[in-house]
């Protein structure tokens, strides 16, 4: 029979709703009515649910819920769950929200559910609860703080990490002021950045401020603000302030190492040529005057030497409390070099420079206790000045320049005395630039040469060995000693290549006149102080092939005392490749330093020079006996160390034959000969008798060559006089047809019938 109308439009509407409905009868809880969207809801189809026990659906998670909600029902009261778990037919839990009301069908009570997804909004807020536990762990768990201020500056929120900051608990900081907490010096750093802040939400660049800690010390916090006050939630100024109080003062002490002396805390070079940029752009604005003290203790040498570098290490540390006690606040004081110490000052003019330098004086002069018992010292102090006009021209490095210039004229006019920077001084710098310019191109243009001195085997005085000696062919000034640029080539750091040049032209020519006969000569070269412990040495004396063309034992290097004091790892790594290469190792000047006889010990020193100090008297009647006694005692301590002793600066024959004498092996000076080029030396070398066959070539204008015998004889003089023989050689295992009495036989050489 046909459904009313009214029922049929009941229906239709039970089928089609959004929400799941159900009809369960009370009685016995089974479903006699579901619609689409309530199969769909849990995944069943309507034969699945008809005719079944609502409690095998998960519709009543228990029997007592299950009575609670019948006697609701039953009482006429409607029932209501806002937030429900359905389970559906795969296990898994849908969130709906229920409400139930009592139906009669049939004269039989029933209950009517309608079951509300709302699944998608309760995972919603799982996330958004989830988001909120994570960020209410991380505010809690943070070691930063946040802070929250509204438009009066006052803190209305604090997390627990301001704890970790700052010392307090955040009851104790909300309601309070931000700015009670803040440095002065930083109030203003403070309000422009809050002035700036944009009115958007984004973070701000960190900056650094100091904040003050309960225990009422200052600390460096970094602080990133946010401009949240159009959020309702939050309505203020959002600060993250994280504490960076060690990272602060770690890089305080680096830029402070970067900047100061490690052993006296003194500004160094870097940061002394800051300081008087900025006192040459004051005295700009004012007109004053800015002066440069260049200060360098007399023979600080001597104390190292005698109580040892750390008792000088402890000299130069007190002497700089002392000279920062009687400077000013705004004076600088620097140490740039072992015993140099700069000073910057300002002055009101130039006639200040006295006092200061009198204060100076006195405060060095004072004893200085060191644990071996008090040391006085003597400073020499040059002075540089700049006023006026010259203020703007005027570089830092000029000033220092010149200030250790004026130093240097007070250290020779006697030391202990302070001399102000003038014209002479000024035209001396003038020629110092010129030279330091010149001697970059010397190189590069082949401006440098070699000069030879032979050294000679006593008392034959046979050419033994050679000392290369550097001279300079200057384009204008003709040839110059190197006492004349050395010290600028050392000063400037050229004398590294110049150095590395000498070392491989004085191998070169060893290598020819080797080859040309003189298989046995040897030549001796001078390392300056800077090239020893330079990597480049070292790359020099383990790959140059010139090193390795020269006899064994034939090349030998020659350094001075001051070169060895300098004990290091790197001079011995080089001291080892030298040995390494089969090449001598000798101390030059011996006798003039304070720990020779150690050095021969700690280093691989096979040969010495007698200083010609020692030399100078020998025959001249002039405290005859205490000089022979000296240097005959240097000869025996060389002979029973297996050393061999060169006497420097003979140049008399009395004092030649003091040194054959004594014994000593062998001499070098103008007596034997005078420096001269290769071309000369090897000319003298044929002249004098020297061991090994001679091969060359000699033409006179115009000649052919022909093979000759060359002969030597040598009168009783030391003369030598050389004798050609027969025109051709002989053939061999034949004779010589033409001998020279008495002479001895040199060799073959060609030689042209004019020559």
């Amino acid at each position: 029979m046909a459904e009313p109308p009214r029922a049929e439009l009941l229906r239709t509407l039970f089928d089609h709703a959004p929400d799941g409905c159900v009809v369960t009868r009370l009685r016995d809880h089974q479903i006699v009515l579901v619609n689409e969207a309530f199969c769909r809801l849990l995944g069943y189809t309507e034969s699945d649910l008809v005719g079944h026990d609502a409690a095998t659906i998960g519709l009543w998670p228990t029997a007592a819920e299950r009575r609670e909600v019948t006697a609701e029902l039953l009482a006429g009261r409607p029932h209501t769950c806002p937030e429900a778990q359905l389970q559906t037919r795969t296990g898994e839990t849908r969130d709906v929200e229920i409400s139930a009301e009592l139906v009669d069908i049939d004269g039989e009570p029933h209950a009517y559910g309608i079951n509300h997804d709302i699944s998608a909004r309760k995972q919603t807020e799982r996330v958004l609860q989830a988001s909120e536990e994570r960020f209410r762990t991380l505010v809690y768990s943070s070691r930063d703080a946040i802070l929250v201020t509204d438009n009066s500056g006052v803190l209305t929120y604090c997390s627990p990490g301001v704890e970790h900051v700052l010392g307090y608990e955040p009851v104790e900081l909300v309601g309070t002021r931000e700015r009670d907490l803040l440095h002065p010096d930083d109030l203003a750093l403070r309000d422009d950045r809050l002035a700036r802040l944009p009115q958007d939400c984004a973070p701000q660049p960190a900056v650094e401020l100091r904040m003050r800690h309960r225990s009422g010390q200052w600390r460096w916090v970094e602080a990133i603000d946010t401009n949240c006050m159009d959020a309702a939630a939050i309505n203020g100024i959002v600060t993250n302030v994280r504490d960076v109080t060690e990272r602060r003062q770690t890089d305080e002490q680096l830029t402070f190492r970067a900047l100061h002396d490690p052993l006296t805390g003194l500004a160094n070079r870097r940061l002394l040529n800051d300081h008087i940029g900025l006192a040459l752009a004051r005295a700009q604005r004012s007109g004053g005057t800015v002066a440069v003290f260049f200060c360098d203790l007399d023979r600080f040498k001597d104390v190292n030497d005698r109580f040892g570098h750390d008792a000088g290490d402890k000299l130069l540390q007190q002497l700089a409390r002392r000279l920062a006690v009687i400077l000013r606040s705004s004076d600088t004081l620097a140490r740039i070099g072992g015993d140099e110490f700069v000073l910057c000052t300002d002055l009101v003019s130039v006639d200040d420079v006295g006092d200061l330098c009198e204060r100076i004086v006195r405060t060095v002069d004072a004893p200085v206790q060191l644990p071996a018992g008090p040391v006085t010292v003597t400073m020499s102090i040059g002075i540089a000045t700049v006023t006026g006009s010259d203020v703007t021209s005027t570089e830092p490095s000029t000033l220092v320049r010149n200030a250790d210039v004026a130093m240097y004229r007070a250290k020779n006019r006697g030391r202990n005395r302070w001399e102000i920077f003038d014209e002479v001084m000024q035209k001396q710098v003038q020629h110092r630039v010129r030279l330091e310019h010149e001697l970059e191109r010397a190189l590069a243009t082949e401006q440098f040469l070699l000069y030879y001195q032979p050294i000679v085997r006593l008392p034959e005085t046979t050419i033994a060995g050679v000392e290369a000696l550097l001279r300079w062919q200057h384009p204008v000034r003709g040839l110059l000693a190197p006492a004349e640029f050395l010290e600028v080539a050392a000063d400037n750091g050229s004398i590294i290549k110049i150095g590395e040049w000498v070392l491989l032209e004085a191998a070169r020519q060893l290598r020819r006149w080797q080859r040309q006969g003189w298989p046995s000569l040897w030549a001796s070269v001078n390392v300056s102080g800077k090239q020893l412990g330079n990597p480049g040495l070292r790359e020099v004396l383990t790959r140059s092939p010139e090193l390795a063309d020269v006899a064994p034992g034939t090349l030998r290097l020659e350094l001075t005392e001051s070169v060895l004091l300098r004990k290091s790892d790197a001079i011995s790594t080089d001291l080892d490749a030298v040995v390494a290469r089969d090449m001598r190792v000798g101390m030059d000047d011996f006798g003039t330093g304070y720990c020779s006889l150690s050095h021969l010990q700690d280093f691989p020193i096979s040969f010495v020079k007698i200083d010609r100090s020692f030399v100078a008297d020998l025959g001249s009647g002039q405290r005859p006996g205490l000089r022979a006694n000296l240097v005959e005692a240097i000869v025996q301590l060389s002979r029973t160390l297996s050393i061999d002793a060169i006497a420097e600066g003979v140049e008399t024959p009395a004092q030649s034959a003091v040194l054959d004498k004594i014994g000593c092996p062998y001499g070098q000076g103008f007596h034997y000969a005078t420096p001269r080029p290769a071309e000369a030396m090897t000319d003298l070398l044929v002249s004098s008798g020297g061991e090994g066959a001679v091969s060359g070539d000699c033409r006179a204008p115009g000649g052919e060559f022909r093979a000759v015998r060359l002969h030597l004889t040598e009168s009783q003089q030391n003369h030598s006089r050389i004798t050609a023989g027969v025109a051709e050689p002989p053939e061999p295992g034949g004779r010589d047809p033409c001998p020279t009495p008495g002479a001895r036989d040199r060799g073959w050489a060609r030689c042209s019938p004019a020559g």
